[in-house]
């Protein structure tokens, strides 16, 4: 006999697990949206979203809810007032997300709880001389909201400095890191995901 997950209404801005499509991996999620059976999630421990049908989304146990959300979303500016340059813009894309880790200086937190930092690469390169001729402008933060967390959020000061993975790339003013330190818990939270998922296959949500 095999357990099933148990039957939950999916709501918004309700936490969920969710099956990314791209590598059919169970990950925590928080849902954004629900409209004709398409599920938009928030992947909360890497910064990305996706489009998902009812069956790929389902309830959480419980005892994935103790590790704190690993994703934290950065800005490199301020505010922001214009437009990026294309050069700027290249020069920022054109960076080795996917492979280098990254350091972080936490400088001050901005409204939704994005922080602004200082961000350096493994050389020790400040990307943010990249944007020094920028002027202040007005942070966009999309989709982003104000409700409290049903299972503990990253607390961080102002002058920390982090070793990171860079995790989701939006924008140079919106994007996600997850801190070095807490890599390896999470690694164990996904595999524990990975095994229940496997012993407790999703029912049709209610």
């Amino acid at each position: 006999y095999t357990d099933h997950c148990p039957q939950v209404k999916l709501e918004v801005e309700m936490y969920c697990v969710a099956q990314y499509s791209e590598n059919n991996t169970w990950y925590r999620a928080k849902i954004l949206d629900i409209e004709n059976e398409q599920i938009t999630v928030h992947f909360i421990d890497y910064g990305n979203q996706e489009v998902l049908p009812l069956n790929k989304v389902a309830g959480i146990d419980p005892q994935f809810l103790s590790l704190p959300c690993q994703a934290f979303q950065c800005s490199l500016l301020q505010s922001s007032s214009g437009q990026f340059t294309e050069e700027q813009l290249e020069s920022f894309f054109s960076l080795n997300f996917e492979e280098e880790s990254f350091r972080v200086t936490l400088c001050e937190q901005l409204p939704k709880q994005v922080w602004y930092v200082q961000l350096h690469n493994e050389i020790g390169l400040n990307i943010n001389d990249i944007f020094t001729s920028l002027s202040a402008f007005s942070l966009m933060i999309s989709q982003s909201s104000e409700t409290t967390p049903t299972f503990p959020i990253l607390h961080y000061s102002p002058g920390e400095k982090l070793d990171v993975f860079v995790t989701c790339v939006n924008t140079p003013d919106s994007f996600y890191c997850q801190p070095l330190e807490l890599a390896s818990d999470l690694d164990d939270l996904m595999t524990d995901i990975a095994t229940y998922m496997t012993e407790h296959p999703i029912n049709a949500p209610i």
